[in-house]
């Protein structure tokens, strides 16, 4: 129980400084902002200034007072799905490891947490995971290990924060970190948040993304390989990843829903072009059958009238020898 509380008075801090970043607007300082090329907007004819943005990822950094060493970065995007999914792509490593299309991750492993439902809410679940990275910039970072506790909260928020040294310790062999791992730089999300909220800015299904992270990559790294590893490399590529993934996925169903439809279209055709064959097939044996009857009715005409003619003959035989 102890435990447990140390973990989430450590994901309250988190939130806590989260809110605080957020309430301060006027602090943030926009970074650069990147179109992703691969959102789709279809609605073209009510489409406004609103959505004509809706492709920026807009990043945004913050000088933080308690830690002035790392800044605060904070991305708002937008990916083509509803909440839960965009939380699902995110939390989730058996999604990450469809749409990690730069091979970002060597590892990366999901452990539940049970919490005492004393301590805990009912919507929140909570887990750690492991995640060792490659190495990235042409080998200015090298792979890192991170360790990280998380709360995921209803369908809409994901927080986490790292695993200080001395826990690392203890569960090593339980969370599966092997020596080499465990050798590795440690890099620390001091802070993670992630929230998806559904947007009302265009009628097709989208939902709008606030991600923040603050983190200490470790080592001796110079401030631009930080940056361009963080910002560019992770915040902003994992949007265009998703994004990626999710057309895909939609392309995938569309085309089983066009394929169901015409199989089905196909199969009713195929029984209507059956059923009237086997109508045309029933309607000729009948006329076949009539044609038959009128053979045998004018065959039987013609014996009576063969019939007719012997009688009459025999008639004429029998008067001649009278």
């Amino acid at each position: 129980l102890e435990s447990q509380n140390v973990v989430l008075q450590s994901l309250k801090n988190v939130e806590s400084s989260v809110n605080g970043w957020l309430s301060n607007d006027s602090k943030w300082k926009q970074y650069k902002i990147v179109e992703n090329e691969y959102l789709a907007l279809h609605d073209d004819k009510t489409r406004n200034a609103r959505t004509k943005d809706m492709r920026n990822i807009t990043v945004h950094s913050l000088q933080d007072a308690k830690t002035k060493k790392l800044n605060v970065w904070k991305i708002t995007a937008f990916l083509p799905c509803d909440p839960k999914t965009a939380i699902d792509l995110y939390a989730l490593p058996e999604y990450h490891a469809l749409y990690d299309d730069n091979n970002s991750m060597q590892k990366l492993q999901r452990f539940a947490v049970a919490i005492d439902s004393s301590c805990a809410q009912n919507d929140h679940i909570y887990d750690m995971k492991v995640a060792v990275t490659n190495s990235r910039l042409n080998g200015w970072i090298k792979p890192r290990l991170c360790v990280g506790v998380n709360c995921r909260r209803s369908d809409t928020c994901y927080i986490g924060t790292f695993v200080n040294a001395n826990v690392l310790q203890k569960y090593r062999k339980q969370l599966l970190i092997s020596e080499t791992e465990y050798k590795y730089t440690q890099s620390k999300n001091l802070n993670l948040y992630f929230a998806a909220k559904p947007s009302s800015s265009c009628s097709t299904t989208m939902v709008e993304i606030t991600y923040i992270l603050q983190a200490d990559q470790g080592g001796s790294l110079p401030k631009w390989a930080v940056d361009k590893g963080m910002v560019d490399q992770h915040m902003i590529a994992i949007f265009k990843q998703m994004t990626k993934y999710l057309n895909a996925t939609k392309n995938k169903e569309t085309k089983l829903a066009t394929a169901i439809s015409s199989n089905i279209m196909e199969a009713g055709h195929d029984s209507l072009k059956k059923k009237n064959e086997e109508d045309i097939k029933s309607g000729g044996g009948d006329e076949e059958d009539e044609g038959e009857d009128d053979v045998k009715s004018n065959d039987d005409e013609q014996e009576i009238a063969n019939w007719v003619e012997i009688e009459k003959e025999d008639d004429e035989v029998i008067t001649d020898i009278d």
